[in-house]
C-alpha cells in the first residue's frame, strides 16, 4: 500500500503536516506530533489521506486522531 498524500490539520484548520508518496508503515515518514520542529499540544487533529491499495484501487480517507502527551 502506498500513501499518495497525508495532510493533518489542527482544530482551527491550519495544516500542521503534509507528506506525499510514501509507503505505508514507514514510521519515520509519518506524522510525529510536531509542526515546524515544535511539539504540538495534546488534542484532536483532523487527517485527510489518499492511499493506493496493492490491487491499484485508490481510497480517500478522513477522520480524527487524538494526540496525547
Amino acid at each position: 500500500m502506498e500513501i499518495d498524500f497525508l495532510s493533518i490539520y489542527d482544530r482551527w484548520g491550519n495544516q500542521v503536516f503534509e507528506a506525499k508518496s510514501f509507503p505505508a508503515n514507514e514510521e519515520n515518514l509519518g506524522w510525529d506530533g510536531t509542526s515546524r520542529g515544535q511539539l504540538l499540544n495534546s488534542g484532536v487533529y483532523v487527517y485527510m489521506a489518499e492511499v493506493t491499495l496493492i490491487d491499484g484501487r485508490k481510497l480517500q480517507m478522513e477522520g480524527e486522531v487524538h494526540l496525547m502527551r
